[in-house]
């Protein structure tokens, strides 16, 4: 599937991104982010903020995405926490985690 191609708009405020989308890690993202409508360019970090972003558009909403660092091991909430010194309008969360299953005979 192909990235749209639409026209950049101008450049968006951390005001304009009102969903946070968190994943585990970033192999879960890949896919996401492909798919995705318009990409746009980072903004720059608040200080204090360790998080790197990722900036989308999904239909008519903004979305920013962060990934769980895999190498320290960052727990959400202080994500969550980097995330909201920049963007202080977000309004809603997706958290996309690793799932698994283990096959039974019950089933």
């Amino acid at each position: 599937m192909a990235v749209a191609t639409t026209p950049q708009p101008a450049s968006l405020t951390y005001n304009n991104y009102t969903i946070k989308w968190i994943s585990a890690l970033a192999v879960k993202s890949t896919t996401v982010i492909i798919i995705l409508n318009i990409k746009y360019k980072a903004l720059p970090i608040a200080p204090g903020d360790t998080n790197i972003y990722i900036l989308r558009t999904i239909r008519e909403y903004n979305v920013v995405m962060a990934c769980i660092n895999e190498a320290s091991g960052l727990p959400t909430y202080v994500i969550t926490r980097n995330l909201i010194k920049s963007f202080r309008k977000v309004r809603y969360m997706l958290m996309v985690r690793i799932s698994g299953g283990i096959p039974s005979d019950d089933y």
